[in-house]
């Protein structure tokens, strides 16, 4: 988790892109950095899903507890990169 995290970008669109063309310096950080917190959130809210998802579909305790662990490990991770609660997994 943490390798793709520490992969994404700050860019989520076109006229995101055009805006940090035309900003001072110091702005263009502030772009940068709400876009990397932004594509952060929205990667680790779907892995959550993802994992919720998953969780519900199993029908074996073995599998699920599998999942469980993974839940408790994505918050973990998660808890490195967001303080945004939303991106907690809570199965």
């Amino acid at each position: 988790m943490s390798i793709c995290l520490e992969g994404l970008g700050w860019q989520r669109s076109k006229s995101q892109r055009d805006e940090y063309r035309l900003a001072s310096p110091e702005d263009k950080d502030k772009i940068m950095n709400e876009g990397y917190r932004q594509n952060i959130d929205e990667w680790l809210k779907t892995h959550s899903e993802n994992i919720k998802h998953a969780h519900s579909a199993a029908n074996e305790n073995s599998v699920k507890s599998k999942y469980e662990w993974l839940a408790n490990y994505h918050n973990e991770i998660a808890s490195n990169f967001t303080r945004n609660q939303d991106c907690q997994c809570i199965i």
